[in-house]
């Protein structure tokens, strides 16, 4: 299957699509914090942001439509369908990270593996090491909640020995009405 398109034409209207949504959503997405006047408060750069990706989107339709500097392209889907499986992996990452981060990050890395076309079983487990790891550094270290669906390894963190300088960290990365039951 082909699809015939005009690459400026159809960025242009996404472009002003995106510009005229982010230009309508910024009341219900940004607070406005008191000011004084003629200051900038929190909206100014999004409601910029909205106007420009807007203008620009006009200026690509313009130089499409009037100024016919486009030119036609053709989009063989049977060559695209790697990307397209990939990007839907995207989607798939973006649900799976609401429910495990360490098991959302290990399957973004093993499809991007994948589709590099990479076969080393050591790049593999890197991947998971790392997802491990950054894991452990948001949890223990910076405090941060994530998903936790399969396992647990803040809870399976308390179970093991630290050493008196790891110890130090962990205790403060706790809140404090949590310090003296590690202690104890």
């Amino acid at each position: 299957m082909t699809i015939t398109y005009r690459p400026n034409l159809c960025a242009g209207i996404f472009s002003m699509a995106f510009g005229a949504a982010v230009y309508l959503l910024v009341p219900y997405c940004v607070g406005v914090e008191y000011v004084e006047s003629g200051a900038i408060d929190s909206r100014a750069l999004p409601y910029a942001a909205g106007i420009v990706c807007f203008l620009l989107g006009v200026s690509l339709v313009v130089g499409s439509v009037a100024l016919k500097r486009d030119t036609v392209r053709e989009l063989v889907l049977a060559r695209e369908l790697k990307a397209c499986c990939y990007m839907a992996g995207f989607l798939l990452y973006a649900w799976l990270f609401s429910i495990d981060f360490i098991a959302s990050m290990t399957f973004l890395g093993f499809l991007t593996l994948a589709f590099c076309g990479s076969r080393k079983p050591l790049y593999y487990a890197i991947t998971l090491a790392a997802a491990v790891v950054m894991h452990l550094l948001f949890v223990t270290v910076l405090n941060v909640r994530l998903a936790t669906g399969v396992i647990d390894l803040q809870q399976t963190s308390k179970l093991l020995p630290l050493s008196p300088p790891l110890r130090m960290v962990y205790l403060r990365a706790k809140p404090l009405s949590e310090r003296t039951a590690v202690i104890s």
